[in-house]
């Protein structure tokens, strides 16, 4: 126990000089850490900072001398390299702090190499001083003035800078510092005796001022982001009034319309006050698209080029639209944030090339090539459901002489005519089109052969009793129609079968309907070459 006193009293009067700058040294490098997190004097405080932490090495470094040399230790250290690494360590703190009053003053011209020459001439001269008997006091208290001199330049370094005069947050650290150099100039002059009670004291007045600094700063800051991110909204709305595509600005959680610009208020023939009534599912058409839309949402932040048909909610007005819109923060709330354009004709205009692709342009049913198509797949379904299924052809009697006798004007009347007989006569789910000339093809889906008998004397009959009237002039007309027999997959093969029916019907006196089957009970003429021959 007697040992542990010992070895503490000694403890203790090694650290007795020192110990106010060892604490209040630290505390202030790491108010000086703080510091460096905001504000616009980052390098200044953090050469700050770096002095206050080397000043609390330099005092750890003078209580291990004490200590080595009380103990008795086998290390020998001469006063001479006690004093130079005294030295060493004051010039080194002082330049830190003429480096970061430069930093503070804006003074960016090599202030940190000059503070450094500027510390080696110091020393130089300090130490020659020390080597004198008549100037070795002298010597001496340069050091200390010279560290006294570095707080007094960081203290000022805070009034003269035009951005620190104006922030009394910034300012009030520079008093601390002002606050330490009368201190160390009372330490120069030994005008107080308990020194370390009075530089405690100034280190705990500059932490207080430097904490209540970073509050200020830190206030101001928050106040400049507060009107920073006011003049950035300002501006992103100024710039979607402007935009001259819509943008629609909508809550995700309850589908509420917070925005839109007036390209967008004029596209949906709304006014400013009127878009906040309706949702943004109010705008869909089809609510379908609108649950489609918040799933690909859900996938992925972007949906890129999605096309809905729109409206104003209370009016006929149905346009469509290719839309682009993202999630995001608005207001401390996730919307959606939506870039459109109107493709209104653009639909009408594919909608249109789409229908010339696929359909005969005089009698509006499908073409040869569509309905290749359409009965294709209309076979596939129907040999997955096992339905039956019948090709027929049609084909207008003595279609030529109408030509010839009436004109063809008169020849598309007729034509124009049969197709809406057609198109009124079959179901909806067979496949009508217009073969070439005068010919027709029908795919008739869910049907047998003896059903389609029936179904294409219907046909048959209902032309026969049209009436089309070309200048006055009843025209009127008869159909030979063929129909196939087979429930094979190969179109081409089921054409061919309903084409020899149909020819078979034209050799047995035309006006009737032939079943392939039929041909192998009764004899006809072999089918020509060339098809026109049988008109």
């Amino acid at each position: 126990m007697n040992t542990f006193f010992f070895y503490w009293d000694m403890l203790f009067g090694a650290l007795k000089p020192y110990w106010a700058e060892l604490v209040g040294s630290f505390l202030m490098a790491t108010m000086g850490n703080m510091a460096t997190i905001r504000g616009t004097q980052k390098e200044s405080f953090r050469l700050f900072s770096s002095a206050f932490y080397t000043l609390f090495i330099k005092d750890l470094t003078a209580v291990a001398f004490t200590l080595i040399a009380a103990l008795k230790l086998n290390i020998v250290i001469s006063d001479q390299a006690i004093a130079l690494t005294h030295l060493g360590f004051t010039c080194l703190i002082a330049a830190l702090f003429i480096a970061g009053a430069f930093k503070n003053m804006k003074l960016y011209f090599s202030s940190v190499a000059l503070t450094i020459i500027l510390s080696i001439l110091f020393a130089g001269v300090s130490i020659g001083l020390s080597l004198s008997e008549k100037w070795y006091s002298v010597g001496n208290y340069l050091t200390s003035l010279y560290l006294t001199l570095g707080l007094l330049v960081a203290g000022i370094s805070f009034y003269i800078n035009p951005t620190t005069r104006r922030n009394t947050a910034i300012r009030s650290v520079g008093n601390g510092f002002i606050v330490l150099t009368i201190c160390y100039g009372y330490q120069l002059f030994d005008l107080v005796g308990n020194i370390q009670q009075l530089i405690l004291l100034a280190y705990l007045i500059s932490i207080v001022l430097t904490l209540a600094s970073q509050a200020q700063l830190l206030n101001i800051e928050v106040t400049q982001l507060s009107y920073r991110l006011e003049a950035e909204k300002k501006s992103k709305r100024d710039v979607w009034e402007i935009s001259p595509f819509p943008i629609m600005i909508s809550r995700l959680r309850d589908d509420t319309v917070l925005y839109m610009n007036p390209v967008a208020q004029q596209m949906f023939l709304l006014d400013r006050l009127e878009f906040p009534e309706y949702r943004l599912a109010d705008y869909f058409v089809n609510k379908e698209q609108k649950e489609s839309l918040l799933t690909l949402l859900r996938q992925t932040p972007v949906v890129k080029s999605f096309e809905a048909l729109v409206h104003h909610p209370k009016k006929n007005n149905d346009f469509w639209i290719d839309l682009t819109t993202r999630t995001t923060d608005l207001d401390e709330e996730i919307v959606l944030f939506t870039t459109f354009k109107d493709i209104t004709e653009q639909k009408r205009t594919a909608q249109l090339l789409k229908e010339q692709a696929s359909t005969d342009p005089l009698t509006g049913l499908y073409n040869r090539r569509q309905f290749e198509i359409l009965a294709y797949q209309a076979i596939q379904s129907s040999r997955r459901y096992n339905h039956p299924y019948t090709v027929g052809m049609l084909d207008i009697d003595f279609f030529k002489k109408i030509n010839d006798t009436y004109g063809h004007d008169a020849g598309d009347a007729v034509l124009k005519n049969l197709a809406k007989t057609l198109k009124d006569t079959l179901r909806k789910a067979d496949v009508v089109a217009r073969y070439g000339g005068e010919e027709f093809v029908m795919f008739l889906s869910n049907t047998s052969p003896a059903d389609a008998r029936t179904a294409a004397e219907h046909v048959r009959e209902a032309i026969a009793d049209m009436e089309t009237t070309v200048n006055g002039k009843v025209i009127p007309i008869t159909v030979s129609i063929g129909l196939s027999d087979d429930q094979t997959t190969n179109l081409a093969g089921l054409v061919r079968q309903a084409d020899e029916a149909l020819y078979a019907s034209k050799a047995n006196g035309r006006n009737q309907t032939t079943l392939y089957q039929d041909l192998h009970r009764r004899t006809y003429p072999k089918m020509p070459e060339d098809a026109s021959k049988r008109k």
